[in-house]
């Protein structure tokens, strides 16, 4: 087991994880990040083309979440959604459509 795992937030749901869960992370990580869009930002689809200014600070927080965890995340593509989330917070609100 991951020391992750025994964290108690996962303790009183009873789930069992997967044997391969490594493998099940790593699958979704890669997954979002080709939702990463030309700006930095990420698609709340993979169909998308657009940024989306909400699901974007949720997918840098998953990508930082699984490097605290040991999984590696391309510096790349975090200091990119940085950048878009800056841009997005030095915006008038108006443009946050």
């Amino acid at each position: 087991h991951h020391e992750w795992q025994q964290e108690p937030c996962y303790q009183p749901l009873a789930l069992t994880l997967p044997k391969n869960v490594d493998a099940v992370i790593e699958k979704g990580l890669a997954d979002l990040l080709a939702r990463q869009r030309g700006d930095g930002g990420f698609g709340m689809w993979a169909e998308s083309t657009k940024s989306s200014p909400w699901v974007s600070p949720y997918v840098l927080w998953m990508l930082s979440e699984a490097q605290k965890r040991g999984f590696p995340v391309p510096k790349n593509a975090m200091k990119l959604g940085v950048d878009y989330l800056r841009r997005l917070l030095d915006a008038p609100a108006e443009r946050l459509d």
